[in-house]
């Protein structure tokens, strides 16, 4: 066919909504194209013209010569559907996506004059179902992956829909909290009727009527491990969110929940045990704390609260370090990084402050708590009240030096006139009467270091509970006349004074009673004037008790000190007392020999006015 045979060809070929190149058959150079042709190609018409089709299209040659040869030489269309294809388009390399024909076209003698290509560019809607596929492929594998985590969510999730909020889908761990029940497709109710009432049913109702998501945390729910079964006390934790259908209206409810009765109970053991703790840190007589590693403190028993006068926070923030004396502030930092160095107990004498300024003595003792890696967990600090014992000690040691310096003088005084009776012996002017005041001297030192070893003596056996008591019926006016006899043989210069309120007898070790009258009378005479008036009363204040007093008119004891006089050691604090010798056991022993005599002895005094002994033994 010739195209001046074919005035409508050009026509055809401009007008044509595909792209169109028509060659000739033999050597496949371009002869006719559409702008259809050349907007697909990216190529001038010139480029394409007139020139071997492979010229403009070398690209393409490797793919598809062999296909334009064969359309030549056998007369049979060849076809590409949505071909991908690399052109050179526009002076760049692009992908693109065409269909197209090689056609012979027939000339009337039935031979292949030509070929047309026929070529439609599908780039755009390829690549929009690619999109589309690859996005639905996205689809298919987030569904595959919503499904898998459905099912093996470690969360009990259902979906309930409709009003009666209807069992629409569970999954296995929803189904192993309800072993054995039949669900799908069951209202909550009727497949679990021991909710009925509960909260919980309403705060599904919310959620559907309302939209309203609902979450709780370790909700207590009594119910049945099994479908008709008793209920059992177990816990939860609930999340409802509604679903909405494409008309945005709720049509149902997401549950998501999780069993949390193990962890529940655990904790209220915990929490219980902790409580225990707790109560017991703060019954016991130390301060308890707990810290950190860091040092941050967790814990501060009643007792430290107390001490401070502070609340837990505020200590915390506050620091008991401020607390310490500052002259152990440096050694106590010091063994504190030696015990986090070793993994060893810090042991410790040190001065806190309690909330009047005063620094008490106390066995501090910081324990670290190591974990199975033998790290330090916690420290866990023991803080004891050590004033009495470090005030024990104190009074110990005072007692060893006045005892020593009462023992000493009574001594040297007996060597001193030991000697002097030596001497005297070998003199020609030897008198007698000097050497019988010397021994009477002498054997009143004796007597003295005697009374002071006897005292030593009855205190040893009354601190190993052996004071053995002697006890008959006595006559407790001649008891108390005949110690009143003495002292006033001892000192005329003094008055005292007895009254006797009838005739009283008692069953009692005289010896030991008249020592503790011996020691009230004693200690009347040291602390008064040499003027004033000693006064010893023998009466019945109490019916089946005998009461003797003895009253003076001395410097007097204060208030405060009432309470410690009768303790061991103990010497009233002030500056009036320095100026008199003792060292605080007379009045310990007489207390506890009163005491084993089921007796009692009291104390009635105050500075400057003198002070009242009464001790009160019964009759029988």
């Amino acid at each position: 066919m010739e195209f001046q045979d074919n005035a409508n060809l050009n026509l055809v070929v401009e007008s044509a909504p595909i792209g169109i190149c028509i060659l000739d058959a033999t050597t496949f150079v371009a002869e006719l194209l559409n702008e259809k042709f050349l907007e697909i190609a990216g190529k001038p018409k010139d480029a394409i013209i007139g020139k071997w089709y492979w010229e403009p299209f070398a690209e393409a040659r490797i793919y598809y010569e062999d296909a334009l040869k064969s359309v030549a030489q056998t007369g049979n269309a060849y076809y590409a559907d949505e071909v991908e294809l690399m052109l050179i388009r526009n002076g760049k390399p692009e992908n693109i996506f065409v269909t197209f024909v090689y056609a012979p076209v027939k000339n009337n003698n039935g031979g292949i004059s030509k070929i047309a290509v026929w070529v439609l560019e599908n780039t755009k809607q390829v690549i929009e179902r690619q999109k589309v596929a690859e996005a639905k492929s996205i689809i298919e594998k987030e569904r595959d992956k919503l499904n898998e985590f459905f099912l093996k969510a470690p969360a009990g999730i259902c979906v309930w829909s409709g009003p009666e909020l209807t069992y629409e889908l569970i999954n296995p761990t929803y189904q192993s909290i309800l072993p054995g029940r039949n669900l799908l497709g069951r209202p909550i109710l009727e497949a679990v009727p021991e909710l009925k009432g509960a909260p919980l049913i309403k705060a599904m109702q919310d959620t559907y009527n309302q939209g309203v998501p609902w979450e709780v945390h370790e909700l207590h729910v009594p119910i049945s491990e099994y479908e008709g079964g008793p209920t059992v006390d177990r816990y939860f934790t609930f999340n409802f969110l509604p679903r909405f259908d494409i008309n945005d209206k709720v049509d149902g409810v997401f549950n998501f929940v999780f069993e949390v009765t193990e962890q529940v109970i655990a904790r209220k053991k915990i929490e219980e045990s902790e409580s225990h703790f707790r109560h017991l840190a703060d019954l016991v007589p130390s301060k308890i704390s707990n810290a950190l590693p860091s040092g941050e403190v967790t814990f501060f028993n009643q007792q430290w609260l107390d001490f401070a006068g502070m609340g837990f926070e505020e200590l915390r923030d506050f620091g008991y370090h401020k607390m310490m004396h500052p002259d152990e502030i440096d050694e106590f930092q010091q063994k504190l990084q030696e015990a986090a160095k070793t993994k060893k107990p810090l042991v410790m004498e040190m001065r806190f402050k309690d909330t009047n300024g005063k620094y008490i003595w106390h066995l501090n003792i910081a324990s670290p708590i190591l974990d199975e890696n033998e790290d330090i967990s916690m420290w866990v600090g023991s803080t004891t009240d050590i004033q009495q014992l470090k005030e024990e000690e104190q009074r110990k040691a005072d007692f060893i030096s006045m005892l020593s310096h009462e023992l000493k003088t009574p001594v040297t005084s007996i060597k001193g006139y030991i000697q002097l009776m030596q001497r005297e012996i070998t003199r020609d002017t030897f008198k007698p009467e000097k050497f019988v005041q010397s021994l009477d001297r002498v054997d009143r030192l004796v007597m003295q270091l005697t009374n002071l070893v006897s005292d030593m003596l009855d205190l040893s056996r009354i601190e190993s509970a052996r004071l053995d008591l002697k006890k008959k019926q006595e006559d407790i006016n001649e008891l108390v006349k005949e110690v009143v006899q003495d002292f006033t043989l001892t000192n005329p210069s003094r008055k005292i004074e007895l009254y006797q309120d009838g005739d009283f007898f008692a069953e009692i070790d005289r010896d030991k009673i008249a020592q503790v009258v011996i020691n009230l009378i004693s200690n009347a005479i040291k602390y008064s004037k040499e003027n004033s008036p000693i006064n010893i009363a023998i009466f019945q204040k109490e019916q089946e008790k005998i009461s003797i007093s003895v009253a003076d008119q001395g410097i007097g004891i204060d208030q405060k000190e009432h309470d410690k006089i009768f303790e061991r050691f103990y010497r009233v604090e002030g500056k009036a007392e320095n100026h008199f010798s003792g060292f605080g056991i007379g009045l310990y022993l007489a207390h506890s020999i009163v005491a084993r005599h089921n007796g009692s002895i009291t104390l009635d005094s105050k500075p400057g006015l003198g002070s009242t002994f009464t001790i009160s033994i019964p009759i029988g």
